[in-house]
């Protein structure tokens, strides 16, 4: 008689390595320390995950994934040549509604259309359309439950001045 497997039995399988590129817009020293210091300030209060108190702020813009090592950047870096040079600068914080009932606190951008009309030439770039609704910010921490935002006194009070 065979015992019966008590887990159940995974055949390996062999899949193609996926590359994941990743866009994005770096702000300058003095933004990056003062979300450095809300994060801080922010765990003191209600406690953050350690994946968002060590995340480097930035201004996420897409993710390509691709079975290639390498990307044809070639037309990204052709649209990104047109673009003028410009400050971020933030202004104030806001609160997206996640999936599972949780928030993502956010600093907002003062430069929405520049960073916005940035977003959608690269995204056509892609072969996408202008239709997708997106938000440019830098988001402090994700999956903040109502009850420990609650406990946030004054979320005024997380600015950045710029």
């Amino acid at each position: 008689m065979t015992q019966l497997p008590l887990f159940e039995e995974h055949k390996e399988t062999i899949g193609k390595v996926m590359y994941e590129y990743f866009f994005l817009i770096s702000p300058d020293w003095s933004v990056k320390k003062a979300v450095k210091e809300i994060k801080k300030q922010l765990d003191n209060e209600i406690g953050l995950d350690k994946a968002d108190i060590h995340s480097v702020p930035h201004i996420s813009l897409f993710k390509i994934r691709d079975s290639s090592p390498t990307i044809d950047i070639s037309k990204y870096a052709e649209t990104l040549s047109k673009a003028r040079a410009f400050e971020v600068n933030v202004n104030g914080c806001g609160l997206f509604d996640q999936y599972n009932g949780k928030k993502t606190l956010y600093l907002k951008i003062k430069e929405q259309d520049t960073i916005g009309n940035l977003y959608y030439a690269l995204i056509k770039c892609r072969g996408y359309d202008e239709s997708s609704g997106f938000v440019p910010h830098i988001t402090i921490a994700r999956n903040i439950s109502p009850r420990k935002l609650n406990n946030v006194f004054d979320l005024s009070g997380f600015r950045v001045k710029g």
